[in-house]
């Protein structure tokens, strides 16, 4: 993560059960970003196995019964915030697949204020 000066911010969470879809719950963790304010997301990905850097999706998504449901742009550089209208489930999702088409997701909360 980058704080808003454009340095590497670090947000640490040992011990975490995510369960299938690694959904962060917003009390294991949330990302905090300001209601006016540009998000600008660059993924960084690793695995034990090569990435299928194909396969990758991120952007915005909804949680809702324990499924994920995008909406928005699909990979997007930027997220206008002040122009996007957030449901109450907000998170940001990372989806891909190694090379042999193992598919993980990773979604954290968003909150804006």
């Amino acid at each position: 993560m980058f704080n808003a000066a454009g340095q590497d911010e670090q947000a640490v969470a040992t011990g975490l059960e995510l369960g299938a879809n690694m959904i962060v719950t917003p009390e294991q963790g949330k990302l905090l970003l300001p209601k006016n304010g540009v998000a600008k997301i660059k993924v960084m990905l690793q695995d034990n196995d090569k990435v299928d850097e194909k396969s990758l999706k991120f952007g915005l998504c909804e949680i809702a019964a324990g499924k994920i449901a995008p909406f928005g742009q699909s990979n997007p550089a930027t997220i206008d915030l002040g122009k996007v209208k957030l449901p109450a489930n907000s998170s940001i999702y990372v989806e891909a697949k190694d090379v042999s088409g193992n598919r993980q997701i990773l979604c954290v909360p968003v909150v804006v204020k």
